[in-house]
């Protein structure tokens, strides 16, 4: 890296804040069937600047939009818009959305992540079987998303305004967000505050998951785990990063080859 350039990437696993700092200042974006929607506008970096507003945005499936909502992602003038959901997680319907919006196909894993496929995973299994595989999950993330990532920041790199989604927005659209706002410089503290805010963010998209678990035939509390998202998580995919490389700024470095003097130019604006 270049010298000068703050990275919020020594990374330490800190539980202190436990997401006091909370994001909830405006930067989610209301739409009537797309959740879990967000603008990284005004978060802070530790050298005193913040994300610029309309350029970086994170979410579930937008493929569920509305005609209202469509007008909503309109208005956003998206360059592009990173899926990073398998191919198998994509319904034969959402075809008229790809053809409609600038969607991009980056899927981190080859197998079907869907939340039936979890769920089926988890009969006759506990809570804590259920977070064993979230810890399981955030480490194959670390190991198996560099190529998704990388395709991510390189749309970063060009200064691109852009939204990159998953299916419920919150743990490989989550891991890729804390990865994109470390490079940027922002502070620990909000990082989490914005992985950590999908819990509430996706409360109206829990109540359907569970009424999908019910059907699956697995216990409501089991799938819990799989519904939320916890510092653990992310704490377990960074770890197993540093494992690998030493330390996140070598992972950007050289597993992602990014160019985060470039990313903070496009997307960083003084406080």
């Amino acid at each position: 890296m270049t010298e000068g350039v703050t990275l919020a990437t020594d990374f330490t696993p800190d539980h202190s804040s436990s997401g006091s700092a909370s994001t909830r200042t405006g930067r989610g974006i209301a739409f009537e069937a797309v959740h879990n929607v967000r603008d990284f506008r005004g978060l802070p970096t530790s050298d005193g600047f913040q994300v610029s507003p309309r350029k970086l945005f994170r979410g579930g499936n937008p493929a569920h939009a509305t005609q209202n909502d469509m007008a909503v992602l309109r208005a956003l003038r998206l360059n592009v818009i990173v899926d990073l959901r398998s191919t198998t997680e994509k319904p034969a319907a959402e075809q008229a959305f790809d053809q409609a919006m600038p969607r991009e196909a980056q899927p981190v894993f080859g197998a079907n992540f869907s939340m039936e496929n979890l769920m089926r995973s988890l009969r006759g299994r506990t809570p804590d079987d259920a977070s064993a595989l979230m810890i399981d999950l955030y480490e194959r993330l670390a190991r198996e998303g560099t190529a998704s990532f990388r395709a991510l920041f390189k749309h970063a790199e060009r200064g691109e305004t852009l939204l990159f989604h998953c299916t419920a927005g919150k743990d490989r659209t989550g891991f890729a967000a804390a990865l994109l706002l470390m490079a940027l410089g922002v502070d620990d503290v909000a990082i989490r505050a914005d992985y950590l805010e999908s819990n509430r963010a996706n409360l109206r998209f829990n109540e359907a998951a569970r009424a999908v678990a019910v059907r699956e035939q697995v216990d409501p509390d089991v799938v819990g785990p799989l519904l939320e998202v916890r510092e653990a998580y992310l704490d377990a995919g960074l770890h197993a990063i540093v494992r690998e490389h030493g330390t996140i700024a070598r992972f950007l470095r050289d597993a992602l080859q990014a160019d985060i003097e470039a990313i903070r130019r496009h997307y960083l604006v003084a406080l």
